[in-house]
């Protein structure tokens, strides 16, 4: 479970250009950009109805967010939390390269992500690699992230993503995680994500097809 927490931690600061995109253009659904949100905005994403994530933007390359489960009870809140900070090094023409940290308090747990984004508001290419831990078991892995996203229409973007670990690579069964679906833009401030994360696996899962991905993002 520790695991689980250290790569979701390591994906949970959604990153967002020098200058001012549309909402999300920080991140597809799990997986990070190289992009930042104007200065002093705000955005409020909610994932799967049960994760919530806020960060305001310090400056056009700067920004700040906390995470937590949704405040059931207290315990969730304090288990869960997650502090980061995202921090745009690099942006010229349809390059862009930002570094992210994040910290989990309660179980003591850290992730440092590099990721690149190529292209532009309409379609671009994501590549992250990141460093996680657990301080508690001083433990740590490695992530490789890639992802796409491709604006069809003024409403309509279709993503893409992968997420693995080094270890994961050369294990004989679990291989990673790939998510594809798309996005509904309601106005150039409010997103929609619908999606479905599939393992890649040898396993046989059956008649198992994906798990139903749902993020909801507004910026003001």
């Amino acid at each position: 479970m520790r695991k689980v927490l250290i790569v979701l931690g390591m994906l949970s600061f959604v990153a967002l250009p020098a200058r001012a995109q549309n909402a999300a253009a920080n991140g597809l659904f799990l997986v990070p950009t190289a992009y930042t949100q104007p200065q002093g905005t705000h955005s409020i994403s909610s994932y799967e109805l049960v994760l919530l994530q806020y960060s305001y933007s310090i400056t056009n390359t700067t920004h700040i967010s906390a995470l937590s489960y949704f405040p059931v009870t207290v315990d969730l809140i304090t288990e869960s939390f997650t502090i980061g900070v995202k921090q745009q090094l690099f942006r010229k023409g349809h390059v862009a390269v930002a570094v992210t940290g994040t910290y989990q308090v309660a179980n003591e747990l850290y992730g440092v992500t590099a990721i690149t984004s190529l292209g532009n508001e309409d379609r671009s290419f994501h590549v992250g690699i990141g460093l996680g831990g657990d301080l508690i078991d001083d433990s740590a892995g490695s992530l490789i992230a890639l992802g796409g996203r491709y604006r069809s229409s003024p409403k309509l973007s279709w993503m893409g993503e992968f997420v693995t670990t080094t270890r994961a690579i050369g294990e004989d069964e679990f291989r990673g995680l790939l998510t594809l679906g798309a996005r509904y833009h309601v106005n150039e401030s409010f997103v929609v994500d619908l999606g479905g994360m599939r393992p890649i696996t040898t396993l046989d899962m059956g008649d198992f097809i994906a798990i139903p991905v749902l993020k909801v993002t507004l910026e003001f």
